[in-house]
């Protein structure tokens, strides 16, 4: 694979501080516009894989649905990063715990920050069916991300089907590093976010608000743009609302799933 900068910086950076307890805050440019690779090898297998001829010159991807083959090879780059940081966790030892590889006593965090691009100017990026729209919007496919965590007393292969939120990831990094202990508990019961340790650790079924009862309730709120973009959201359970700040409308509620 090509070299890497964010990559091999993380791996530095984890190697220089590996003595003490360390927070690797990976912030990738993949998957991102412009949809680009310097990886021919990858870039000629996505082609292969998806009938599309090798592009020879610097013409935009216009075939729909997921048939980028730039961006199958930003995604596979970007497993490829990912990979690298935890091989690296999973044979380096850890000095603090005799025994014990960094993997076995490390957190790791992976979510994106929106839904995909479904299109950048006159390019076709990706599409995000069955959910409605992309990044920018409050729709589904706006909202919907990866998210999976692994670390130390997290039970494996559990799957949560309700909602959870990046607001969680302090309250959550908080409880697992035990840095709860130190704070006043009106400043954690204030927080927006909830630990999602619980429910991570298997001592809870669902995600609950502070007052213990499920979370079942998020609120967006992104007025940019003169189009439909410029809207808030709130979810209530299986159901969602909107409004649309260019012309002040109301959408009915929509019922989400099933």
């Amino acid at each position: 694979r090509p070299y890497d900068a964010v990559t091999e910086l993380a791996l530095d950076f984890m190697d220089d501080n590996k003595e003490e307890p360390f927070f690797l805050y990976m912030a990738h440019w993949l998957v991102h516009s412009p949809i680009q690779t310097r990886d021919l090898a990858l870039l000629e297998y996505y082609c292969d894989k998806l009938g599309i001829p090798v592009p020879t010159t610097d013409a935009n991807i216009t075939t729909s649905g997921q048939t980028n083959p730039y961006y199958g090879a930003m995604i596979a780059s970007l497993d490829w990063s990912l990979g690298r940081v935890v091989d690296y966790l999973k044979v380096t030892d850890d000095p603090r715990n005799p025994g014990m590889k960094l993997f076995d006593t490390t957190y790791i965090i992976f979510a994106s920050d929106n839904g995909g691009a479904e299109n950048h100017g006159s390019e076709i990026i990706t599409d995000n069916f069955p959910l409605d729209l992309g990044k920018t919007h409050t729709k589904e496919g706006g909202l919907r991300t990866p998210f999976v965590i692994t670390g130390p007393g997290i039970v494996e292969n559990q799957v949560y089907d309700n909602i959870v939120s990046h607001l969680d990831f302090y309250p959550t990094i908080m409880e697992v590093t035990g840095a709860d202990a130190v704070l006043d508990a009106n400043v954690l019961n204030n927080l927006d976010g909830v630990s999602l340790f619980p429910f991570l650790s298997g001592t809870e079924a669902e995600i609950k608000n502070s007052d213990n009862t499920e979370r079942t309730d998020l609120f967006w709120h992104y007025p940019h743009g003169q189009d439909e973009r410029a809207s808030s959201a709130i979810r209530s359970g299986n159901y969602k609302l909107y409004k649309i700040y260019d012309n002040g409308d109301y959408y009915k509620a929509y019922q989400l799933y099933n």
